[in-house]
């Protein structure tokens, strides 16, 4: 295969004669024609028809990109809950903004717009993660010899303003809150999140093999997926752990 940045060449090896064939942009829009007993006649062909038609767009498109390759490959590297994240950013905020524009349409500054407007519609955290899927994106298009350069390097992105200031309830309001919940049937859930300070999937993804009344000792090993269902084994190796809890023996 010949790579440029109009066409791409092929050779069918299932037909017999005119293996050859010249393919022109990327999707639903791409020409294809065959019949071409050469490389050499395929790529004459296929330049000769964009002489012809100046007006055609080739190339790849960012949308393209993001849904045929990094989306792929995410659905079987992250967790659900992370991919459902990304699914969010791409389709409801990224997407939209590029369209159908092809990668080597996308300058610096139309990267930098998306992010100051999203700067003004999400939270930092979020917009960082958009500059990040786009920086990732573009450099799978470099690897890929679509693009030389990324556009989306160097990207000012919204500061992230860590709050310093934690508040936390009293004795008075702990108390409280477990009078007021005692009759719930998530009181227990309520007892253990504020006596162990563990995470709502761990919680939820508790079973009675995780707990040991006798040493007073709960171990995360799994938890609760956002979906509620599916356990997933704990994030990292420092999630595995034990922690003591009150018995009442």
């Amino acid at each position: 295969m010949i790579n440029t940045d109009a066409y791409q060449v092929y050779r069918d090896e299932k037909v017999k004669k005119n293996q050859w064939y010249f393919i022109i942009g990327r999707g639903k829009g791409a020409v294809k024609r065959r019949g071409f007993p050469t490389k050499r006649e395929a790529i004459l062909a296929a330049e000769e028809y964009i002489k012809e038609h100046p007006v055609i767009k080739t190339g790849i498109t960012l949308k393209e990109l993001l849904l045929n390759d990094f989306m792929t490959s995410k659905k079987i590297s992250v967790r659900a809950a992370t991919y459902s994240l990304y699914e969010w950013l791409v389709n409801t905020h990224i997407i939209p903004y590029f369209n159908d524009m092809f990668l080597k349409e996308i300058s610096r500054s139309t990267v930098q717009k998306l992010i100051n407007q999203k700067s003004l519609q999400l939270s930092p955290i979020n917009v960082k993660k958009i500059a990040g899927i786009i920086h990732n994106v573009f450099e799978i298009a470099i690897t890929d010899n679509l693009i030389e350069s990324n556009p989306a390097k160097n990207i000012i992105k919204p500061k992230i303003e860590r709050n310093q200031d934690i508040n936390v309830w009293t004795k008075e309001e702990f108390t409280h809150f477990l009078n007021v919940a005692k009759d719930s049937r998530f009181y227990i859930v309520f007892l253990i999140a504020l006596t162990t300070g563990m995470r709502q999937g761990e919680i939820l993804g508790l079973r009675w093999q995780d707990v040991n009344l006798d040493k007073g000792l709960i171990t995360i090993v799994q938890s609760l997926d956002h979906s509620g269902k599916k356990f997933n084994a704990t994030k990292t190796k420092s999630s595995i752990r034990s922690i003591h809890i009150v018995t009442g023996k």
